[in-house]
């Protein structure tokens, strides 16, 4: 009985990664036959949209097998979820042909405003309908805070280090200011108005493949292999948007950078079983790797640079791979998760 489970999470597995990866790589394919004759705002719309590939694959495949054990107020909200998709999918298609400079105000309207109805739906949910997908605002909101300001001192820390060893200038100083300045009020109105993009990829990759994979390869072994494939589904990024002068350095430093953060948000989701937590701190980490960067999403240009960079992640992040909750590895309380 043990075996067949088994081999039915690793067959769900597989199909959500070919669903995922087939449809990244060939909008990755679009990307990169077309990202030279875009401005700079309408390439980065590739990256937002492609932020809701692994919930739409996930939701796919849920529907189709779990529909009957669903209650209706679920069914509702990924039908919404997938019409919303084929939206923003459209959007950016016509977008990047016809209406270039229409591309990022129609997004940003169609993200405002799913996300609000989703966020009224999920808060006003007294029959915890949402809990079957561990979407429950209030449940443990005090650790989720904890976890989120660990991760801002570890970013900190981080860029201290950097700039002691590169140096750094007023402008990347004044970056960081601002975007430590701007995060109590930008993160509240990302949760509100913008939290449906985090929950595109949280949903996909700690939702639903964190517990699956733990299953099969154990808590840190599968926690790490979710951060490679994580890394690796950035790869039509990585060489077009992300790394457009040192795409080599920014397909390296992907793979390592997301298992890092995939083990400290592998830990927050096993704390606190809520996927708020994982889309709270996604949301931090991008608004740090934006906004004190000046805009830009990757900042790495020389081979020193990635190896410094990948060594001071190690050291910050790979010991919270032994924190309590990784060490039961025991598969029977995992897949109580699913």
């Amino acid at each position: 009985m043990k075996e067949d489970y088994l081999k039915e999470v690793k067959k769900e597995v597989i199909g959500i990664l070919i669903i995922i990866f087939s449809i990244t790589y060939f909008m990755g394919i679009i990307l990169f036959l077309v990202y030279k004759n875009l401005d700079k705002s309408a390439g980065q719309y590739f990256a937002l949209v492609q932020m809701l590939y692994p919930a739409f694959a996930v939701i796919c495949v849920k529907l189709y097998y779990e529909k009957e054990k669903m209650s209706k107020e679920l069914i509702n909200f990924f039908k919404a979820y997938i019409l919303f998709f084929v939206l923003s999918m459209v959007v950016l298609l016509v977008g990047i042909f016809v209406y270039k400079k229409y591309i990022e105000s129609v997004l940003n309207i169609l993200i405002g405003v799913f996300s609000l109805i989703a966020f009224i739906k999920i808060i006003s949910d007294k029959r915890r309908y949402f809990e079957d997908i561990n979407m429950v605002f209030n449940k443990k909101l005090e650790t989720i805070t904890l976890m989120a300001l660990i991760l801002i001192g570890l970013i900190l820390i981080s860029f201290g280090i950097l700039a002691c060893v590169f140096g750094t200038s007023s402008h990347q100083i004044r970056n960081l200011i601002g975007a430590i300045v701007s995060l109590p009020i930008m993160l509240p109105l990302n949760i509100i108005m913008g939290f449906i993009t985090y929950f595109g990829e949280e949903f996909g990759w700690r939702g639903y493949l964190q517990p699956r994979l733990q299953i099969l390869f154990g808590k840190k072994l599968g926690v790490i292999l979710l951060g490679v494939i994580w890394g690796i589904w950035h790869l039509p990024l990585c060489v077009t948007l992300y790394g457009t002068t040192t795409p080599i350095c920014s397909i390296i430093s992907y793979p390592f950078s997301c298992t890092f953060l995939a083990i400290f948000f592998g830990l927050a989701y096993m704390k606190t079983g809520n996927l708020w937590s994982t889309i709270i701190l996604h949301m931090v980490n991008n608004s740090f790797a934006v906004t004190a960067n000046g805009g830009q999403y990757n900042v790495i240009t020389t081979p020193k640079d990635l190896i410094i960079g990948i060594a001071i992640q190690a050291v910050l992040f790979v010991p919270f791979l032994f924190a309590k909750e990784y060490r039961n590895n025991k598969s029977k309380e995992l897949s109580k998760s699913l």
